[in-house]
């Protein structure tokens, strides 16, 4: 019979700490997977144009010293012109978890922009499915977002945002984001748009912390 070799001292231990951290981000991935990046801008489409994109997020959880990759999001999103200052928006994204059974997850809602298209309120709605371990009906959620957009420049702006993620579900916690993104025009039609983001999701009444870092594309196929 083959023995397998017991370890033990510091490497022991770093490999029990490994295997409670991997099922610590397991635990937390469970309640907290969700659309946590905007790809927005405060600026709205004009009435009766549309816009579609791509999108690709990298999300990994921070306790005190330690890391972990939680996810990899693949998305698509799409935005309408409903009228002056509102945009409808609509995003679709597969979350692949590390530790878990994947997931779908689905958000729309309304942008509605003020001050010369310098602030938005965002306020879409999202639910997830796709997933054995929850029932779809736990997962619904509001998530108010303030959005600001400065340009810096013809073809380069940033947008700092910041989202409450407000569950439908009583007992489920509200979870809170802010997040960092630019908007590099590649056009100067400025049709073709490409925003790298940064963000952070953390539970007011727990430890840790989400960090996504994402990038999208999106092209205004209609004026």
């Amino acid at each position: 019979m083959h023995r397998v070799k017991a370890t033990s001292g510091p490497k022991a231990g770093r490999t029990v700490l490994a295997v409670l951290f991997a099922l610590a981000v397991l635990a937390a991935s469970a309640h907290a997977q969700a659309i946590f990046s905007n790809q927005q801008s405060a600026w709205t489409l004009k009435p009766g144009q549309i816009a579609i994109g791509g999108i690709f997020s990298n999300v990994s959880w921070h306790n005190g010293g330690n890391s972990a990759h939680a996810w990899n999001a693949y998305g698509v999103s799409m935005g309408f012109g409903l009228a002056q200052n509102i945009e409808l928006c609509a995003r679709y994204e597969y979350l692949d978890p590390k530790y878990d059974q994947g997931a779908s997850a689905l958000s729309f809602g309304p942008k509605i922009s003020f001050l010369k298209n310098i602030v938005a309120v965002y306020v879409p709605l999202e639910f997830a499915f796709g997933n054995d371990n929850f029932d779809v009906s736990d997962t619904w959620n509001v998530q108010p977002t303030l959005l600001a957009t400065f340009p810096l420049g013809q073809r380069l702006e940033i947008t700092p945002s910041f989202k409450a993620l407000i569950p439908f579900k009583s007992g489920n916690d509200t979870l809170l984001a802010v997040s960092m993104g630019f908007g590099v025009f590649a056009l100067e039609n400025k049709k073709l748009l490409i925003r790298p983001e940064f963000g952070i999701l953390v539970n007011p009444g727990e430890s840790g912390s989400y960090w996504q870092l994402s990038v999208g594309v999106s092209y205004r196929i209609k004026d």
